[in-house]
């Protein structure tokens, strides 16, 4: 399976089975989520433009992307996702004020075996400060 073929499984094809019309596309009036996959060193191979709102400052021209995970860390990460337990939490990523709500899944090559990691971050700020307006109404 080819890169761009697990992206798509991931986001669009995802979005397609659930009968979301506005997400999992790059294309105007589109939710834009972040999509980046990451092989198993961590190095990131594959992102779509909203990713580079997880650099605030701009991603770095001259070196290559990498996950913000420790080696070991990554390596757990890997083992999480390759196998999951029936219920993953993943904390919520914040960069730049912003909070991004990750989900991660395996990708696999043609001989099954692990490819890396494809994360697809959804920016949650809105919700989360709607959310916690209701409640802070309701507390009145």
């Amino acid at each position: 399976m080819t890169l761009e073929d697990a992206v798509r499984k991931a986001s669009s094809a995802v979005a397609d089975r659930l009968g979301l019309r506005d997400r999992g596309l790059l294309r105007d009036g589109m939710m834009a989520d972040v999509v980046v996959f990451a092989d198993t060193h961590g190095v990131i191979r594959l992102h779509n433009r909203a990713a580079l709102s997880l650099w605030p400052q701009g991603a770095p021209a001259s070196q290559q992307l990498r996950v913000c995970h420790t080696h070991a860390a990554w390596q757990r990460l890997l083992e999480r996702v390759t196998n999951p337990k029936p219920h993953e939490v993943h904390p919520l990523l914040v960069v730049a004020g912003r909070s991004f709500e990750p989900t991660y899944a395996p990708v696999r090559a043609e001989g099954g075996q692990n490819a890396g990691v494809v994360m697809i971050a959804r920016d949650v700020t809105q919700r989360l400060e709607h959310e916690s307006l209701r409640m802070r109404q309701e507390r009145l």
